[in-house]
């Protein structure tokens, strides 16, 4: 058995040998999946050149890696040898770089190397969100997530998908490739499930009530773009595979009421939701 060495004088060449191993392997969806494994969302996702110049091909996309995985190493070290396990970079050196493979591998059984422990696993308070069931029925296993203004319920879906074996797609996390905004929807609807979270953003009313009664007959809205996006998604899914998370009531549109809505302030609703992934044929 091989353990890695991560002396002190190591760990940026550690850093430097594991970035050039993700350039050749990491796709878009496996950083998203990584931001929620290892709570890194604001440093991955929220990166300003890294999935940008991953999308285009850039020549500094290996530095944005490198200054990624600094920034990960920075809050917790133990994140970086995880990710090496995953992706086998043992192996990966083994063939491609020996000489690295030689100053980070050596034989033993210890658990205890030069004073950097090598975990067997992401430390406790990350654990169960590494353990992601595995999605036998589905084989796409991304989830658009249509949302409002609201960022906490949106943030509360994707960490529920995750911990589901699921892979959350938020559209303002993508590449913006110059594409307007429904050309951004259309490039990132490979999904097989929607959740539309609608939260009370605007305010509305028919205009001749609104004249007749004022500011009394205004009913809490969500916002336009959610509802045609909510409609996309009806029509490229289909209605079993969509579902609406509700964080309180509002006016509901007239022509979409066959549709189950969920309450996120009930407890329970990731049952709810779950039943709806279910009948949908996955299995979370």
């Amino acid at each position: 058995m091989k353990q890695m060495i991560v002396r002190d004088e190591n760990k940026k060449f550690f850093i430097s040998t594991l970035a050039s191993v993700l350039e050749g392997k990491y796709l878009e969806s496996d950083w998203t999946k990584l931001a929620y494994e290892i709570d890194e969302i604001e440093t991955i996702l929220h990166h300003p050149r890294l999935l940008r110049s991953l999308q285009w091909g850039d020549r500094d996309y290996l530095m944005n890696i490198l200054e990624v995985l600094e920034r990960i190493g920075q809050n917790n070290f133990d994140n970086l040898v995880c990710i090496a396990e995953q992706i086998d970079f043992e192996d990966w050196t083994f063939s491609n770089a020996p000489k690295a493979y030689s100053r980070l591998f050596k034989t033993g059984d210890e658990q205890q190397v030069q004073g950097i422990r090598k975990p067997d696993r992401l430390p406790d308070r990350r654990q169960n969100e590494m353990i992601t069931p595995e999605v036998k029925k589905i084989k796409n296993s991304k989830v658009f997530i249509v949302h409002g203004r609201d960022e906490l319920p949106k943030y509360r879906v994707a960490k529920y998908l995750h911990d589901h074996g699921l892979i959350p797609v938020i559209l303002h996390e993508q590449a913006n490739q110059s594409k307007t905004i429904f050309e951004k929807i259309e490039a990132n609807s490979d999904v097989g499930f929607a959740v539309v979270v609608v939260t009370p953003d605007d305010i509305g009313a028919l205009q001749g009530d609104f004249e007749k009664e004022g500011t009394l007959v205004l009913k809490k809205r969500a916002r336009q773009n959610v509802i045609l996006e909510l409609g996309y998604f009806l029509a490229k899914l289909g209605r079993s595979n969509v579902a609406v998370l509700l964080t309180e009531e509002v006016e509901r549109p007239s022509d979409i009421d066959g549709i189950t809505y969920i309450f996120m302030k009930d407890r329970g609703w990731e049952v709810d939701l779950r039943k709806e992934f279910l009948a949908a044929g996955y299995e979370v």
